[in-house]
């Protein structure tokens, strides 16, 4: 399967699952917002969802998700853009050199053809893609620790 294909079909599915998780909270808040309104209308008292305190702590763990997610996916994307960026195969060269040569080719751009060295796949380029989780994990733990301190002060 053609590397391109696949980084698609990856983002596709990541986009899918997202998508189906904000679908659910949202009607999750919905069912509760319902269910505040009728506790309303009819005269008892509303229901009171306790969340999570915000400490330092969660930011760490944010900071550490987000930080190692990024390293993964550099890492991932890097090594499928090297391994998919191999020259291409001598049968690849020949029916290229074949169908040039059917198509009317003259011998200097079936030379260049013969000389190609360059790989089909995606630019290494593409793993800096990663990077960006990483800038957001450590915005994290930059801001774990201005509070920590806060805190400690």
């Amino acid at each position: 399967m053609n590397p391109t294909t696949m980084l698609f079909m990856l983002v596709f599915a990541a986009v899918m699952i997202i998508f189906i998780i904000l679908i659910s909270r949202y009607y999750a808040r919905e069912l509760e917002h319902k269910e505040t309104l009728a506790a309303l209308e009819k005269g008892v008292a509303v229901p009171v969802r306790p969340s999570a305190p915000w400490t330092p702590r969660t930011y760490l763990l944010h900071g550490m998700i987000w930080l190692f997610a990024g390293l993964t996916s550099f890492v991932a994307l890097f090594a499928i853009a090297v391994t998919s960026n191999q020259p291409p195969s001598v049968e690849l060269k020949l029916r290229e050199v074949s169908n040039a040569r059917a198509g009317g080719a003259t011998p200097e751009e079936v030379q260049m053809l013969l000389n190609d060295q360059r790989g089909q796949g995606l630019p290494v380029g593409i793993g800096f893609l990663g990077l960006i989780p990483v800038g957001v994990g450590l915005a994290y733990l930059i801001f774990y620790r201005i509070e920590s301190k806060k805190l400690l002060s």
